[in-house]
């Protein structure tokens, strides 16, 4: 648990109840860019609890939850990132090979 997350575990006044609010969401944006999505849709939901007036955090968590619908369905019909063909455990494509291009010619300076 980070330092102000732990250290206002309890929130006693509103000023808590906000830097909570405001550490947990950002927690939250982190774990989800990682992809721990669980970790961060807990994370926004103690946020909103804290902090229900934030609507916007309230769409997010909706995106969120959705997201991570979509990928636990991707993984029941068996897609995973290596079978994706751009994962970096497979070989890149070959790669044609560059057309030659004629020298360029050095512009006049202006006087």
């Amino acid at each position: 648990m980070n330092a102000i997350a732990q250290q206002f575990a309890t929130p006693r006044s509103d000023s808590e109840r906000a830097k909570l609010a405001s550490a947990l969401f950002d927690r939250s944006a982190l774990r989800g860019f990682a992809g721990r999505l669980d970790d961060s849709i807990a994370d926004l939901a103690r946020a909103l609890e804290l902090r229900p007036e934030a609507t916007a955090w309230g769409d997010l968590l909706r995106v969120m939850r959705g997201l991570a619908a979509e990928v636990d369905q991707s993984r029941f019909r068996g897609e995973t990132p290596t079978s994706v063909p751009s994962s970096p455990e497979e070989e890149p494509p070959a790669r044609s090979t560059p057309r030659p291009t004629a020298p360029r010619r050095a512009r006049p300076r202006p006087r």
